[in-house]
């Protein structure tokens, strides 16, 4: 009678592990977190960057996308450390995940020398989600670069708008 309630009790242990684990793959199912760090991996995978960005405990990790290895921030790039923050703060100006509907709250936006640091290939790839921010309406824009052909592409074809206070210095 005792061992059977023994077996009876370890089989609900193991059930409720089941079902604990069970649970935090739903709520990691329905996070922004891993909704974010699934986005930011597409984006990587595109840009042909052998890293992911993937979720542990709530907490983004950096794994390199060919071994799986765990990375730390002092292990990749300088440019790469940039194309992360950059794309992370892109991200979050947003209130969807398509990045069409900048939040309310968003009424300025600064944005110190994003190419800073990126190797050519991402470099492009910046210099378009710089100029998507350019085309934000009834936000103003900050970039600041040393960079005089990175100026010249972010305002190549953008006209001062004369009904605003907002130009293109």
């Amino acid at each position: 009678m005792v061992e059977e309630k023994r077996k009876a009790l370890k089989e609900i242990n193991t059930k409720n592990k089941e079902n604990l684990n069970k649970i935090e793959k739903l709520k990691m199912s329905k996070s922004n977190t891993k909704d974010f760090a699934e986005h930011i991996s597409g984006i990587l995978s595109m840009l042909e960057v052998n890293l992911r960005l993937d979720v542990l405990n709530d907490d983004y990790i950096i794994k390199q996308s060919i071994t799986n290895d765990i990375l730390k921030l002092e292990d990749i790039s300088k440019g790469e450390q940039n194309l992360l923050a950059l794309l992370y703060f892109y991200y979050e100006l947003f209130e969807d995940n398509e990045q069409k509907m900048l939040k309310n709250t968003i009424k300025l936006i600064v944005v110190d020398d994003p190419i800073a640091s990126v190797d050519d290939v991402n470099k492009m790839y910046v210099l378009e989600l710089v100029k998507k921010l350019c085309e934000l309406e009834n936000t103003q824009i900050f970039i600041f670069t040393h960079v005089w052909d990175d100026f010249c592409n972010i305002c190549y074809n953008k006209k001062d708008k004369e009904d605003t206070p907002f130009r293109f210095y």
